[in-house]
């Protein structure tokens, strides 16, 4: 989840032409990971983690095709 724009996350994943789709759902997961990492952390002392959390989170969802709307608590924001 590197890259802000979802056209460019892909072409990433294209780039990887052999990538399995086991190692592509391991790669979401560890960016699962450290969005819930990053959010937490950042949400008890750090903002700056809090953003770079959310903004990860956010990209997976996006990557899923559901909008951000739709996913319970996703109300909440750590930036203005």
């Amino acid at each position: 989840m590197l890259f802000a724009d979802r056209a460019a996350r892909q072409q990433a994943i294209v780039a990887y032409a052999t990538i399995s789709e086991a190692t592509l759902q391991r790669a979401k997961g560890w960016a699962v990971f450290f969005g819930i990492l990053l959010l937490d952390t950042g949400l008890v002392d750090n903002p700056r983690n809090a953003v770079i959390g959310e903004r990860i989170l956010r990209r997976v969802i996006e990557d899923a095709g559901l909008r951000v709307d739709d996913v319970p608590g996703s109300d909440v924001r750590c930036h203005s």
